[in-house]
């Protein structure tokens, strides 16, 4: 049983809460339900109305776990019906909450806010004397009939009575934090001390981390009416980006100057310390600078970096992409590798969940969260992953193969999020197979992909001597030579093919580390020797009939004192026919032996020992030969190799892979520039395409055929000069080459540039 090892990170889930268009009775319901939510302040929430395909699209690139509907009429209804994959944890309905069977009263699905109230109660206030400003926390009241009670409902955060609840939040809020109560009188002025204070929106957010960026980037003001649906919502899903902005409603701003003041002086003091660089934002939408201007000039300073921003044309999609991660606790961890029914299965143990305190007497085992899972290897068995790539139309794939219950994952940038109870201990993942994961991501650009001949055949050469990086030992140039020599039933003998190898710019590839070895350089006979252990050649002896005089082959397991002519069926003693040491010979095994160079499997799988050099080792998925279809296409790729995970896009590579004497032709770049270019028209994905040779140079009608494909398409290209050495760019005697402006590659961007600089650039 072998282990591996994982980050874990926990966090909310990331719900966006579906109401229609215009109404802001829903959205002050989805804000009272986002108080209640550990992670509710970054909470999207998302208006639909004519056009439900327009959202549709937005929530597809948007990172969202769960919707939830307020109102579900038709419009919301084709959402909800365009995303089942995305419904609550309990997984056959949309509910926000579960109900005692016995009480009749409800509870959240999901960690609530009442979570961080025990936890610093326990931490510290419990059994601590009350003294006057022990606490920063403030519950802000006012009335319903307040011109500006929508926007106080958004700015703070309201508990309501509405749930049916069995626990007592606004209770537990101002004894359990000792919060003060601080009423908002009708047409009065804020209480400055509002600002800065930890209110029950605000509350929230305790606790949360953004791993991927500062969870406060920029502060400043949301300058709107109060009244004005497209104002309030902005300003909520703005600040669930991690804005540090609070709203300024334009018709009774008066009442608001003494609370914006104290705010952006909290937020200019934040921009003084190391490692900060704020500015102060004053965000508006479809309002007249004469309208904007007086507001904005009364608390502008000299000396701070303050700006106005038109967002009018904003995409509500762009809030949507830019919402942050809420990260709860990172852990390391490990997972037990087995294998059942055929399958390879992962059982990760689940960190302890710091972030919940151990002294609550409520249930709260049931409440759902997500733990992001990151492997930090390939589990040890080649061709199989947990690495995934950012597609999240195929959620539902992922988590039918990865899980056995088929709603639980949720891919990431760089992980994949398992949804999780409170009280789970364990998780059991199963790996992905390569070809399983790549036939997806194909399928999901529309190509249909199946293995070819070729592809099986170098796949059962990597299976036959171990892994990928045993195949090492075909960078040297000698050692392609004798295996492409040669019929099915010649023989070589050692001195033959040590001769061979010393003989073909061997000295370059005396540093190549193929297996451990006592003495600092490779010599040709360690590397025949390492040919023997990997089967690549099989040992016997080539004797004479004594009676048909024609030659047979014996291998070692054949071998006695006497043996039988396999033409005539004479007998023939062993002893008498063997001179020297010499007569022991050497042929090529398994699917070495036949006459087809393995079909073409040697320039693969040095290109995809060349791609790995610069790729993540725990994210390099591959597949060898595939035959690939679709509308317009046909063809095969010799190799597809899948990197992602270091950058926004997933990056595609296919190819052909062509050994010395091998020509590429017009119909190759054609038929693959089709399949590239499907590709790249879909979601995240981008493609290149590989062209490699087992040779010194291309030929100049190749380049030919490149230059004029480059301007169409991205290009890596590879030679024996690409190819040989251990890592793509590194020189023979030390160093990196200096033709080539991206010195430490790593991405397949980087290979195209350095491509165009080696071979197209002239």
């Amino acid at each position: 049983m072998a282990i591996t090892n994982f980050s874990a990170k926990y966090r909310t889930l990331k719900i966006g809460f579906l109401i229609p268009e215009d109404d802001i009775s829903s959205l002050i319901e989805a804000v009272k339900i986002n108080t209640l939510l550990w992670g509710g302040e970054h909470n999207p929430i998302i208006p639909v109305g004519a056009d439900a395909t327009k959202v549709i699209e937005q929530i597809k690139s948007a990172p969202i776990d769960v919707l939830h509907a307020i109102v579900n009429n038709e419009k919301i209804g084709a959402v909800l019906n365009a995303f089942p994959f995305l419904k609550s944890p309990r997984h056959f309905t949309y509910e926000m909450f579960t109900e005692d069977w016995h009480s009749k009263k409800k509870s959240l699905v999901y960690l609530d806010s009442l979570n961080i109230i025990e936890k610093h109660y326990h931490k510290y206030f419990k059994g601590v004397p009350v003294k006057e400003g022990d606490s920063n926390c403030a519950l802000p009241k006012w009335t319903d009939t307040d011109p500006l009670a929508n926007v106080f409902a958004l700015t703070f955060g309201t508990y309501t009575n509405n749930f049916n609840l069995q626990d007592d939040f606004e209770n537990a809020f101002l004894k359990g934090l000792r919060s003060k109560k601080i009423d908002i009188e009708k047409d009065k002025e804020l209480d400055s001390n509002l600002a800065g204070k930890i209110s029950p929106i605000t509350l929230t957010s305790i606790g949360l981390k953004n791993y991927r960026r500062e969870l406060f980037r920029d502060g400043g003001v949301y300058l709107g009416d109060a009244n004005n649906f497209d104002d309030l919502i902005f300003y909520w899903n703005l600040r669930a980006t991690g804005l540090w902005i609070e709203f300024l409603p334009i018709q009774g701003h008066e009442r608001y100057l003494k609370f914006i003041e104290k705010h952006l002086d909290h937020v200019i003091k934040s921009t003084k310390k190391p490692d900060f660089h704020r500015s102060i934002i004053f965000y508006y939408r479809d309002k007249t600078e004469e309208i904007i201007d007086p507001i904005f000039n009364k608390f502008k300073k000299d000396g701070i970096p303050f700006y106005k921003s038109n967002i009018s044309n904003y995409s509500p999609d762009e809030t949507l992409y830019n919402l942050p991660t809420d990260i709860l606790g990172w852990e390391f961890t490990n997972g037990l590798i087995d294998k059942s029914y055929g399958k390879y299965v992962v059982n990760v143990n689940l960190p302890e969940r710091k972030f919940i305190t151990t002294e609550s007497e409520r249930d709260v085992s049931k409440q759902t969260l997500a733990v992001s899972l990151d492997s930090y290897s390939d589990f040890g068995f080649a061709g199989y992953t947990l690495k995934l790539p950012y597609i999240r139309d195929l959620n539902e794939f992922y988590s039918r193969e990865v899980s056995v219950d088929p709603w639980k994952i949720r891919t990431e940038e760089d992980s994949i999020a398992v949804i999780i109870d409170l009280d789970d201990k364990t998780e059991t993942l199963y790996p992905i197979e390569h070809q399983t994961l790549i036939s997806k991501v194909f399928d999901f650009a529309g190509i249909k992909v199946q293995m070819s001949q070729p592809g099986l055949i170098a796949r059962k050469v990597i299976e036959k001597i171990g892994e990928l990086e045993d195949a090492r030992v075909l960078k040297i140039k000698g050692v392609r030579k004798i295996l492409q020599e040669g019929s099915s039933g010649s023989t070589i003998t050692r001195g033959e093919a040590t001769k061979t190898i010393n003989e073909n710019d061997f000295l370059k590839h005396k540093r190549l580390f193929i297996e451990a070895r006592e003495k600092a350089e490779l010599d040709s006979n360690s590397v025949f020797d390492y040919l023997l252990k990997k089967d690549f050649f099989r040992a016997g002896l080539e004797l004479t009939c004594e009676q048909c005089r024609l030659k047979n082959w014996l291998t070692l397991k054949s071998i006695d004192d006497f043996w039988i002519c396999e033409y005539c069926g004479g007998q023939n003693q062993t002893s008498t026919h063997l001179k020297t040491r010499g007569d022991w010979k050497f042929r090529k095994s398994g699917l070495f032996a036949k006459d087809n160079h393995q079909e073409g499997a040697i320039p693969v799988l040095l290109t995809l020992l060349a791609i790995k050099r610069i790729a993540d080792h725990s994210n390099f998925t591959y597949s060898t030969a595939l035959e690939l279809s679709g509308e317009n296409l046909g063809c095969e790729t010799d190799l597809c190799i899948v990197q992602y995970g270091r950058h926004d896009k997933i990056e595609i590579a296919i190819g052909e892979c062509k050994s010395d004497s091998g020509v590429i032709t017009q119909d190759d770049c054609n038929k693959l520039k089709e399949v590239a270019k499907k590709i790249s028209s879909k979601g995240n994905m981008e493609a290149c395409i590989i062209f490699s040779k087992t040779s010194d140079t291309f030929l100049p009608e190749e380049i030919v055929l490149f230059k004029e494909l480059a301007k169409e398409a991205k290009l890596i290209l590879l030679t024996n000069k690409e190819l040989e050495p251990y890592h793509i760019y590194w020189l023979e005697e030390g160093g990196i080459e200096e033709d080539i402006p991206e010195k430490y590659p790593h991405s397949f961007s980087d290979l195209v540039r350095n491509s165009f600089a080696r071979y197209l650039k002239n």
